[in-house]
């Protein structure tokens, strides 16, 4: 992949060199053992392993890319341009969106170059029959799934009317302003955690969703009874 995207030889040996030259050494009843080396892979938290994983998340979107120019592959046609979408991507997870054919459901499980873990993958069927949904998970090995799913944590295709949809936000807010933590914190402290940081987990979820007035208030509350 680095030597697709134009990295120059010195680069990917540097790259090389990083991979293979870690040692670790695992603690066994709590004593560690002898080191030894890695034959590929960082060692855990290495800052280097986000940019590596992107790097080679890049082979999925060529794959896709090259599916979907061959016909193998018929992605899902978006907005009055048309514009086909077969997959989308953040950090490890990936959804990869298509028509509800046959032939697309082949090409997910032949995908040529990769090793897709089905156990840890679901399908859903929108607006498909249940024979074609179960169909295609049995084809995949992977289970059914049903909407509103979780993807970055936020419910897709959720209702925002519904206050269970909101329930992630309320429970995070109840949960970092309990009543305990308001006796160690002066009240100076109390405002600087409410402003820069609690205000700031329902943006993520106010970015996508239209909150209604009796969430708002039940998270004015919640502010209002910490302080």
């Amino acid at each position: 992949m680095l030597d697709r995207m134009g990295f120059c030889f010195k680069w990917q040996n540097w790259i090389k060199s990083c991979l293979q030259s870690n040692s670790v050494s695992i603690l066994v009843n709590g004593f560690p053992t002898r080191e030894f080396y890695m034959a590929r892979g960082l060692r855990q938290g290495d800052s280097l392993a986000p940019f590596l994983f992107l790097i080679v998340l890049e082979g999925l979107a060529g794959i896709m890319r090259s599916t979907m120019t061959k016909k193998i592959f018929k992605g899902y046609l978006v907005g009055k341009n048309e514009v086909p979408i077969s997959h989308l991507q953040y950090a490890d997870d990936t959804l990869l969106i298509g028509k509800n054919y046959a032939d697309n459901i082949n090409a997910l499980k032949k995908m040529i170059g990769l090793r897709v873990n089905f156990q840890k993958s679901s399908f859903i069927g929108l607006n498909a029959d249940d024979r074609f949904t179960q169909m295609a998970a049995n084809k995949l090995f992977c289970s059914v799934g049903s909407v509103p799913f979780k993807f970055l944590r936020i419910p897709v295709s959720a209702n925002p009317k519904r206050s269970c949809t909101w329930s992630i936000v309320i429970d995070s807010f109840k949960r970092r302003l309990s009543l305990w933590q308001h006796k160690l914190l002066s009240f100076g402290g109390r405002v600087i955690l409410i402003k820069s940081i609690l205000s700031s987990l329902s943006i993520y979820f106010l970015s996508l969703y239209k909150a209604s007035v009796s969430v708002i208030l039940e998270l004015e509350t919640i502010q209002r009874r910490f302080l």
